[in-house]
């Protein structure tokens, strides 16, 4: 399957389980249809609603697919086997997003270019991150075929025509393994299967020719070296970032530059839509949508919200406040 050993097998018991369910239903409807019907279901017709059911799963899943279908799932195991799924340990799934995506912890990063500063180097907005920087390291690692000997664990979903030009052999096998695995039918290779001439099966044989077994997954040395790549691109992005200006309140007053005109968060840009997106940020939401399994339009809409919940958040909090001290209001 592709697994490691521990999730295979409680795939295994949740397919399981709707195939019961799955079974239990076909034979209300063969016994239902047996009432209108003498004449039985021929093997070609089974074989055609299995074909289907087969497509259904095996279709890869576009962005906004994968989070639907995981929360459909979670709602039909929880209806037919009450099942409980435990809540997501949501702070240790952003800090691996955070760190995926090359991105310092606790840095405030804004797209629009306008120069900041800070009142101290102890305010951890201090340092900012150069995007431009972020967005050729984000490149550089997202490149599908690799120079490497082999395809990267999970690039291959994102091979296009020009990847599998430039593919060594090496490379080209462990893409077509991958793609077997995924996409190809096993009843499609034997002989009476669907139906199909196994003279036309054997003009499109699966497996490789010379006979080689391909290169089995080593999860563990996957996970080491995916976790060196991560932080080799971090190290390098926290090696690029640049120190803000530092100004006190006193010299502020000197200058006459008022408090908060140049403060981190002062003219922030809310982006409604993926048209207002400078060129930074447009790489860095599509780079984020891709991590969630999400479209850059959703994501877009999502943060949008999020922003509206901490303005009105704000101002019931300064409203409460001015009710709280009324006395500090007329000072």
């Amino acid at each position: 399957m592709g697994l490691p050993a521990e999730l295979e097998i409680v795939v295994k018991d949740l397919w399981a389980l709707r195939l019961q369910l799955l079974k239990s239903k076909t034979d209300a409807i063969s016994d239902e249809d047996t009432v209108f019907s003498s004449q039985p279901q021929s093997e070609m017709e089974t074989e055609d609603k299995h074909e289907r059911v087969g497509r259904k799963w095996k279709s890869p899943l576009e962005p906004d697919q994968l989070r639907k279908t995981i929360h459909n799932l979670s709602l039909f195991y929880t209806h037919h086997f009450a099942l409980v799924f435990p809540p997501l340990n949501v702070p240790l799934l952003l800090y691996k997003q955070i760190r995926n995506l090359s991105l310092p912890i606790k840095l405030y990063h804004p797209f629009d270019g306008i120069t900041r500063h800070v009142r101290s180097l102890a305010d951890s907005a201090s340092l900012k991150i150069d995007w431009a920087t972020w967005v050729d390291v984000q490149s550089s690692h997202n490149v599908h075929a690799t120079g490497e000997a082999h395809l990267e664990r999970g690039s291959e979903i994102n091979v296009t025509e020009r990847d599998v030009m430039n593919m060594t052999g090496e490379q080209l096998d462990d893409y077509m393994d991958w793609y077997e695995r995924t996409f190809v039918d096993e009843p499609r290779v034997e002989e009476k299967a669907r139906g199909l001439p196994k003279q036309l099966l054997d003009m499109f044989p699966t497996g490789r020719t010379d006979g080689s077994s391909p290169t089995p997954y080593n999860f563990n040395q996957m996970a080491a070296e995916e976790q060196e790549t991560i932080e080799k691109r971090l190290n390098f992005v926290i090696g690029k970032l640049h120190l803000r200006k530092v100004v006190s309140d006193e010299s502020e007053d000197l200058v006459g530059v008022h408090a908060d005109s140049t403060r981190i968060g002062s003219f922030y840009k809310r982006y409604r839509k993926i048209e207002d997106l400078t060129p930074h940020a447009i790489a860095f939401h599509e780079a984020v949508a891709e991590a969630i399994g999400v479209r850059v339009e959703t994501l877009v809409l999502a943060v949008a919200q999020v922003e509206r919940k901490l303005v009105k958040w704000r101002e019931a909090k300064v409203k409460a406040d001015k009710e709280e001290n009324p006395s500090s209001n007329n000072a």
